[in-house]
């Protein structure tokens, strides 16, 4: 391999909660990634190109911002002798400073790589790797005191395979049906799911955050917060990642004439910090994503015209991402940093690949 660098909400109307309800079946939860899917094994179902812009915002007071993004190409040999070509694309959200989020960004592709080269699936090199990081915070105490939450996607072959650590978020969007997939979920202290976690291990929450020594952390998993975990039972606040994945052939929305790769899909991945996904709720804290979708759907034409052109268009991709990213951004207020990572992707396969690369 190479590196190339709910609180309780008002009883709603009648309307409003049919179309919270007809959201909710739409868009759907990523199932959590399969045990034995590796690098190589994702790659061999197909291929992917892509194209990744981003946009960030620091804080207007005097914090320059916490928030960091990186992307990156991963580079095998397949089993043919041909290179094959995966991606990495991340954003972390950092809180008490931007130490602890600066060495995750320029440590873990590194570690990652090694992992996944040492033929570790995709699930023990990604937990492995977060786990290694968290605990060289918990011996430096002294010198790192901030945190940071991670969300990044490995894109191969047409696999999306999505690590998350606290509440940054990504989702899928395919550009022809605009249905979308929530490829990881919030680790928030106020979602029932965290809740419970934390309060079978002895932790207590308090108006959605951990409480440590009167201080409120409202993600329930984070790297780093040394100084806040040595106060708390073990695991209570958690570095232990959650790994969805997506198999892109359960989306197929353009199919070919023929030929060796004869059945293709184009999308939307996209992955921020909460300060974008905060807006996509309203003040009972129900969220849609229909402002999202209308971004979107800009997208639509360019991308669909990429038929008429050849696949794997980068200048078309390139510039469909930046517009979107920044709209993305303009949806935001300036009363936090946020950072925003916009992947435009086309995968393709042939009809007569395996159905699991496992």
């Amino acid at each position: 391999f190479a590196l190339c660098f709910q609180a309780s909400t008002p009883k709603m109307p009648k309307k409003a909660a049919k179309k919270v309800a007809a959201d909710l079946l739409a868009n759907r939860l990523a199932s959590a990634a399969p045990s034995g899917l590796t690098l190589a094994s994702a790659e061999a179902s197909g291929i992917v190109h892509w194209a990744v812009r981003r946009a960030e915002r620091p804080k207007t007071c005097d914090n320059l911002g916490e928030d960091r993004c990186f992307d990156m190409t991963l580079r095998a040999v397949g089993e043919d002798g041909e290179d094959v070509e995966s991606g990495l694309v991340a954003v972390l959200d950092g809180h008490g400073g931007s130490d602890v989020a600066d060495f995750v960004a320029s440590i873990l592709p590194r570690l990652l790589l090694a992992l996944l080269a040492s033929g570790q699936d995709l699930h023990g090199a990604a937990s492995e790797a977060t786990l290694k990081l968290d605990a060289f915070f918990e011996q430096r105490q002294e010198e790192f005191k901030a945190g940071t939450c991670l969300n990044y996607t490995i894109l191969a072959g047409t696999w999306l395979c999505c690590v998350n650590v606290g509440d940054c978020r990504s989702c899928f969007v395919d550009i022809e049906d605009m249905t979308l997939t929530w490829l990881s979920r919030d680790h928030q202290a106020k979602e029932l799911t965290e809740r419970r976690r934390i309060e079978s291990l002895g932790g207590q929450v308090s108006e959605g955050c951990i409480l440590v020594d009167g201080i409120g952390l409202e993600p329930s998993r984070t790297l780093g917060d040394w100084d806040l975990k040595k106060k708390l039972p073990p695991d209570v606040i958690s570095a232990k990642p959650e790994l969805r994945a997506l198999d892109l052939r359960e989306h197929v929305s353009d199919k070919g004439a023929g030929g060796s790769l004869d059945t293709s899909i184009r999308g939307v991945l996209i992955t921020a910090s909460d300060g974008l996904w905060r807006h996509l709720a309203d003040d009972r804290g129900v969220e849609s994503v229909d402002a999202l979708l209308e971004c979107v759907k800009a997208a639509q034409r360019p991308l669909r015209q990429l038929s008429h052109k050849g696949s794997g268009d980068a200048k078309v991709m390139s510039e469909v991402a930046d517009s979107l990213a920044k709209e993305l951004l303009a949806m935001t207020d300036c009363t936090d940093d946020v950072a925003i990572q916009v992947a435009i992707l086309e995968a393709t396969w042939s009809a007569d690949a395996p159905q699991t690369p496992i």
